[in-house]
């Protein structure tokens, strides 16, 4: 999650459909939230190819931002500045108890107590590492630089993770194939 709030519009290449993922954001409390020009320990700098939703997203975004520089956030807060990951925390909870919300989740089964940040990047993860010979791509997507942490952290819980993985297949009309690992 500090990884892609901690995107600048420099980091985007919207006629590749790229983005660059070089640093990530800290939430340092009273000194608030900072871009560390750095990755987490272990992870590497990557590339990604971005899905054509969600670079619309991102060109959305950047059409409504206060700052368009090269340097400013590629998602702002109201006033221009980061978007901390306890902001993303706090309006999740806030979304899932919305009326609207609770109906779709219950439609799935899914209970909407279980809709957090770590839940849609593991069925995100998951999606990608669960396609026969597709686990070394989820590492290099995640930036674990062993995929032994993909297979244990997600595909090995793509058992789990059905129901999830329907909601996606419902969402963006993908068939997935759950079980088959690299």
């Amino acid at each position: 999650m500090g990884e892609v709030f901690a995107l600048r519009h420099s980091d985007i290449d919207f006629e590749q459909g790229v983005i660059k993922v070089r640093a990530t954001l800290a939430d340092g409390g009273t000194l608030g939230t900072t871009r560390q020009p750095k990755l987490v320990a272990r992870t590497r700098a990557r590339r990604v190819l971005l899905l054509p939703f969600a670079l619309a997203a991102l060109a959305e975004a950047k059409d409504a931002a206060d700052d368009r520089s090269r340097r400013a956030p590629a998602i702002q807060s109201r006033d221009g500045s980061w978007v901390g990951t306890h902001t993303f925390r706090r309006q999740l909870r806030e979304v899932r108890v919305a009326p609207t919300v609770r109906e779709s989740l219950a439609q799935t089964g899914l209970d909407p107590k279980k809709l957090t940040p770590l839940m849609l990047s593991r069925t995100a993860s998951t999606l990608g590492a669960c396609k026969p010979g597709r686990l070394r791509d989820a590492r290099s997507l995640l930036g674990h630089s062993d995929v032994n942490t993909t297979r244990r952290r997600y595909a090995g819980v793509a058992s789990m993770t059905v129901d999830e993985l329907r909601i996606f297949e419902a969402l963006f009309g993908q068939d997935t194939a759950v079980g088959a690992q690299d």
